[in-house]
Formats: C-alpha cells, structure tokens, sequence
C-alpha cells in the first residue's frame, strides 16, 4: 500500500510530540472557536436595525404611504424650485 509508510510516520510523529500535538490541537480548536462567535457577532449586531427598518417599510405599505413622501410638519412648504449646482 503505497500510504502506509506516511500514515505510519504521522502517527510516530504524534506519540513522539505529544506536547506539541497538543498545544496544535488546542490553538486550532481556540481559532475555530473564536471565528465561530466572531461571526455570530457580525450577523446578530444589525439584527435589530435590519428588524426595525422592515417593519417600518412593511408598515408603509400596508397604509398606502410612500416610504419616501414626507409631508405635512416634516418639512416647510417650499415656493420656489432649488437652485440648480
């Protein structure tokens, strides 16, 4: 079997180093760990903001109001067309 012999290095090598294979073993299992809850962490942080902002465009359909249109007090009534930049 052509294999073996790498196996059978492999597995010299880890009963040999034991100390190292576990201090490996450990950091590799610390990294996969902290990318896993840093991840987490970047999906949930706009949960609520990405939550919010389509209720309120949910809300502005089901009233018939366009997301966009703000009337009324919001804003003074304008008489004349903004000067062009």
């Amino acid at each position: 079997m052509i294999g073996a012999p790498a196996i059978r290095a492999a597995a010299g090598g880890l009963t040999r180093h034991l100390a190292q294979t576990l201090v490996i073993i450990s950091v590799l299992t610390a990294a996969t760990a902290t990318a896993t809850l840093g991840m987490s962490l970047l999906t949930n942080a706009n949960e609520a903001f990405v939550n919010g902002t389509m209720n309120a465009m949910i809300r502005r359909v089901r009233t018939g109001r366009p997301s966009l249109a703000y009337t009324g007090p919001h804003l003074p009534p304008s008489r004349t067309a903004p000067a062009a930049a």
